[in-house]
């Protein structure tokens, strides 16, 4: 299976409500990262990153309210650092990566097994 495809099957069985607040959020994929991404912040060795503004979840961790603005950038996935490439290891990082465009720490991601 394509990649592109599996993340798109990865993001449609996300709920709705999720789906819409990624709706200004873009994903892309590629092998490695390009000076760019080294440049965002991106390390050589890294699955994935997401470079734009998420959600700010200081005042209330555990909850988003509607009327809060929506996180809007890019979600960068490197498939050549996901060994073995398959939906569930793309899954992984993909939601890994979600979670931080909606504001969830490192720590709260590898409580839910996202890490």
């Amino acid at each position: 299976m394509l990649v592109g495809r599996m993340i798109r099957r990865i993001v449609a069985e996300l709920p709705d409500d999720v789906r819409a607040r990624l709706s200004f959020v873009s994903i892309e994929h590629r092998t490695r990262p390009t000076a760019q991404d080294l440049e965002r912040g991106a390390g050589v060795d890294h699955r994935g990153y997401f470079f734009g503004h998420e959600v700010d979840r200081s005042d209330e961790p555990e909850t988003i309210l509607p009327d809060e603005e929506p996180p809007t950038g890019t979600i960068v996935i490197f498939t050549g650092a996901i060994k073995p490439l398959t939906v569930k290891s793309l899954a992984i990082v993909v939601l890994h990566e979600i979670g931080h465009a909606l504001g969830y720490d490192h720590d709260v991601l590898e409580e839910l097994g996202l890490g």
